[in-house]
């Protein structure tokens, strides 16, 4: 008798399979397995183990047990193999840079060369979202059309674009490059030339138009210019009305060569120098000469105002002073300062060395009688320096330094210290530049204090620099020891004045005691930690500026403490630390964070605002406690009769991105906060690619263990992958439980698909359909929009009718998916109408 029957396997290839049988009577027991009623050579033991399976192993399994009784033959077992998932790749054929047939100057519009290039998909994998961009310094030069399709795939796997140059471009070689992006695919570039060339007697020109010369005495040279005469004669060079004298100031060699000496350079003053170069016949170029000095400043000197007698102590004649605040400078001869006057002293400026920084001071009007004066301090009451500071690209201190700039480091009597930080419009406009020839999105300004001596950093952004940054597309980072502020480019879009930010960390002992003390005693922290336990965590900061009601991502750093070295008791940790907020409204909310890296070595919590204030870290116990009850209040909400609460968000900019893919985190992350699941025991899970502070572990780990998703045969969950149509149709097979026969499809690619069966399954049950050319192309990428379908479809939810005003700015009325994205992106009334429709209620 046969007590326990084999059971179906299922594996992918490669992987191993074993049936088993249990049966009892009298011995001996003999057994004899078979495939498809075959016998199978060899296997005659109570258990069958088949490795390496593949494809052709795929079949009915039973055994034969026999006794000297007779024999018994087994229920059949079914053994399925799923073939290994291939990870897709994203590559397109490589483009050849392009020249174009050269034009004349005063070409007639339309007679320039259009080119009709082809972006052909080379990898396995879907490309979406592609893009075709010009940049560089003639990127303005030319025109190009994007693609006539922004999906490539198995259906449709190139696509053109044509590029040509602009109208009315004068003599010149025009350059730019051409970059192709789309999603999960490095960009491809390649460079673009139009030349035109003049179409009367050309003038003479200079082979340059800039130049620049540093008065550091070992970085001084010559700057030489070659001229194209073209039959022209150069008569002069002058600077303003000034002529140059000739072999003294410049010389000429070969007729053609012009040598500008350094001696007549360095009399310059810092600035630019428009040196005008004049012909026969009458023509004139101007060629510019950016004049500066690196030579280091002195120091600020160490001098002593002596208010008693009111003079300077340890000043001499190598210094100036003023006492109109730096507008007029003096050379110091043993001047008295009588009254209260501030006085600013530097070592005066000699040969190539530039004047030195200040040291001020301050003195007081004497008493009447005579001697002690009214009390200024006998140590500079202020000191200024100069700090260096990068502003970078890529990850922060690893990615490529654009420039460097300079900040006014100000050191007050008291000896704290405060910085000045202004981002000017050349500076964004350079920063803007270089970020994009090197394919990168944000920029970031990192404001060194490695001794932690800062007290203040006040940051100026002009509005002519934010300006640079829209237009550029750009983001900007500012990075402080105690803080980084992301400013998305958008959130800049349309400031009427100058951007500045006050950014001050809370060091001193009392005043943090203070904020726990408010903490501790605001209703909305005592919902949440009731009799638990509250602690303040690193460093509270205050933040003023004048942007409000713009979306901006903060990250505080987890510092001055020790994190846990055990795996649980660290994430139990960071699962209970929470951003307290108050704002200067007087409005106090409390905001879950996201783990990230702040730098190398210490970790941050990053989170979203819309206005600045106090922010302080908290460590609260049931603070997840609080968060389930708030999620199952939300749940229960959204289940009441004739309302619906929002389960998708949108971007900072204000877009959804309907074609954007859904990466199959962000999935694990959506089926657990609309609350989807089966019976499950299982339990978590954890993947080799997934750490403990990664934003979805938790989600992740939730997924992995109700069945809905799974990982990969390596121990991987690929979270930043991009989740198929398959994978998909796997997934609502699971969570609808979808079984029984299937009806023959008309669908015409997914015979010998892995989810060939669910598939089906989910298209005869109405939740996921094919494309109108007849395909489901299952290892399609699943895109925002048709998440939201599928997802309402299950849900039982919408599509919400009747709304007029779109909520998503690139989701107009007349996108398939409108009235799907809205009823998931907002929470709302609705009404049913006769006809079933869903609308919304506007009362």
């Amino acid at each position: 008798t046969i007590t326990t029957e084999p059971s179906d396997q299922t594996v992918t290839a490669g992987g191993t399979a074993t049936f088993t049988v249990v049966a009892t009577g009298d011995a001996p027991l003999s057994y004899q397995w078979k495939k498809d009623g075959i016998d199978i050579a060899g296997e005659t033991s109570a258990s069958l183990t088949i490795n390496n399976a593949q494809e052709p192993d795929e079949g009915s399994y039973t055994v034969e047990v026999t006794n000297a009784a007779g024999n018994v033959t087994s229920n059949a077992a079914t053994l399925t193999v799923n073939p290994v998932p291939v990870t897709p790749t994203y590559t397109i054929a490589a483009i050849n840079n392009q020249t174009f047939n050269a034009l004349t100057t005063g070409y007639g519009s339309g007679s320039q060369e259009i080119k009709t290039l082809t972006i052909t998909r080379t990898g396995t994998g879907d490309l979406n979202n592609v893009a075709v961009a010009l940049s560089g310094s003639n990127a303005n030069d030319f025109v190009i059309t994007q693609p006539g399709s922004t999906t490539l795939d198995d259906g449709i796997p190139s696509t053109d674009f044509t590029v040509k140059a602009e109208d009315g471009l004068t003599a010149g070689t025009y350059t730019a490059t051409i970059t192709i992006s789309a999603d999960n695919m490095t960009s491809v570039s390649f460079t673009v030339t139009q030349m035109v060339n003049n179409s009367s007697p050309q003038n003479p020109s200079l082979n340059i138009s800039t130049a620049t010369f540093d008065k550091k005495v070992e970085n001084q040279t010559d700057v030489t210019v070659n001229i194209t005469l073209n039959g022209s004669t150069l008569s002069s060079i002058e600077n303003g009305s000034v002529p140059l004298v000739l072999g003294t100031d410049y010389t000429v060699t070969s007729g053609d060569t012009i040598t500008i000496k350094k001696e007549y350079l360095e009399k310059q003053n810092d600035g630019t120098t428009n040196l005008v170069f004049n012909f026969d016949p009458t023509y004139s170029a101007i060629l510019a000469v950016a004049i500066n000095n690196t030579t280091p400043q002195p120091a600020a000197p160490n001098v002593l105002a002596n208010d008693s007698e009111n003079n300077l102590v340890g000043a001499n004649s190598t210094m100036e002073y003023s006492t109109d605040n730096g507008v007029t400078w003096k050379t110091y001869d043993d001047p008295t300062f009588n009254g209260n006057v501030t006085v600013l002293v530097r070592v005066k400026a000699n040969d190539h060395v530039p004047a030195g920084l200040v040291t001020t001071v301050s003195f007081t009007t004497n008493s009447s009688s005579g001697g002690g004066g009214g009390g200024s301090s006998t140590t500079p009451s202020t000191n200024t320096e100069k700090i260096t500071v990068v502003v970078e690209t890529g990850d922060f201190g690893k990615g490529t330094n654009i420039f460097t700039a300079t900040i006014n480091r100000t050191t007050d009597a008291s000896g704290q210290k405060k910085d000045d930080v202004t981002f000017a419009a050349d500076q964004a406009k350079e920063t803007v530049k270089k970020a994009k020839e090197s394919g990168q999105e944000t920029a970031r300004i990192v404001i060194p204090d490695t001794k932690d001596e800062v007290v203040q950093v006040d940051v100026k952004i002009p509005i002519t620099a934010t300006n640079e940054l829209v237009s550029g597309g750009l983001d900007l980072e500012i990075y402080t020891e105690n803080v980084r502020i992301n400013l998305p480019a958008a959130s800049l879009e349309g400031l009427q004045e100058d951007l500045y930010f006050k950014v001050v960390p809370i060091k001193e002992e009392p005043k943090r005691q203070e904020v726990e003390n408010r903490a501790k005693s605001e209703n909305v922290v005592k919902m949440v930690v009731g009799n638990g336990k509250l602690e303040v965590i690193g460093r509270p900061m205050t933040i003023e500026t004048n942007l409000e009601n713009r979306p901006v991502d903060l990250v505080l750093p987890l510092r001055d403490i020790t994190l846990p070295t055990d795996e649980q008791e660290r994430q139990a940790f960071l699962a209970d630390l929470v951003i307290f907020i108050e704002h200067s409204d007087g409005e106090q909310v409390l905001v879950k964070p996201e783990v990230v890296n702040y730098k190398s070595g210490q970790l941050g919590l990053k989170f979203g605002i819309t206005k600045f204030s106090t922010f302080t870290i908290l460590n609260m116990e049931n603070w997840e406690e609080y968060l389930a009850e708030q999620d199952a209040n939300k749940a229960q909400k959204n289940q009441e009769k004739n309302s619906h609460g929002s389960y998708v968000a949108g971007f900072p900019d204000g877009t959804y991105k309907p074609e954007k893919s859904v990466s199959r985190a962000e999935m694990a992350a959506l089926l657990v906060r609309v609350g989807a699941e089966l019976d499950s025991d299982a339990p978590a899970k954890t993947f080799a690619d997934v750490s403990s502070n990664h934003w979805a572990n938790n989600v992740i780990q939730k997924a992995s263990a109700t069945g809905l998703m799974k990982g990969f045969t390596d121990g991987t969950f690929a979270p930043d992958k991009s989740i198929t149509r398959a994978e998909m149709a796997a997934i609502v097979s699971r969570w609808l439980q979808l079984t029984g026969d299937v009806k023959t499809s008309n669908l015409s690619d997914i015979k010998g698909s892995w989810a060939e069966k669910d598939i089906k399954l989910v298209e005869q049950a109405g939740i996921m359909k094919g494309m109108p050319n007849g395909q489901f192309q299952p290892n399609k990428a699943l895109t925002r929009a048709e998440t939201v379908v599928i997802f309402n479809r299950i849900l039982k939810r919408g599509p919400l009718q009747g709304v007029e005003v779109p909520t998503w700015k690139d989701v107009s009325s007349k996108h398939w998916a409108f009235s799907d994205i809205e009823e998931a992106s907002k929470d709302h009334r609705f009404i049913v109408t006769e006809t079933g429709e869903q609308l919304v209620n506007k009362e």
